[in-house]
């Protein structure tokens, strides 16, 4: 569970990053499928884990603060769940951070306990 949690903050930090070379982006349509991701696709047991880890990243937070992260991850824009949400980017930005926060606090959490 605990692999699965760290490689998604992993690709969570990645794609926060202020600035990235987009010359090294590869894009679905320019390659070709690569047997290996495909032999990677995870099975009951991790996306159960995944799952129970969403659950509780998501505990604690009222409805309106859960959707924007479910949103978040759908993939949404802050500026699109902003709309979707009615409330500003801003505001949007802050429960993300907030959340991130909590989500790094409780990783710190596991790694000494």
């Amino acid at each position: 569970m605990h692999i699965t949690a760290n490689k998604i903050r992993r690709q969570a930090k990645f794609h926060m990053r202020q600035r990235r070379d987009v010359r090294s982006e590869v894009y679905a349509n320019e390659c070709e499928p690569d047997e290996e991701l495909f032999a990677r696709i995870p099975g009951p047991d991790s996306v159960e884990a995944l799952l129970d880890t969403l659950d509780e990243a998501l505990h604690g937070l009222n409805p309106q603060q859960a959707e924007i992260v479910c949103l978040t991850l759908q993939g949404y824009t802050a500026s699109e769940v902003a709309l979707r949400v009615n409330l500003s980017r801003i505001t949007v930005w802050r429960v993300l951070q907030r959340v991130r926060l909590r989500a790094d606090r409780r990783h710190r959490a596991d790694l000494v306990g």
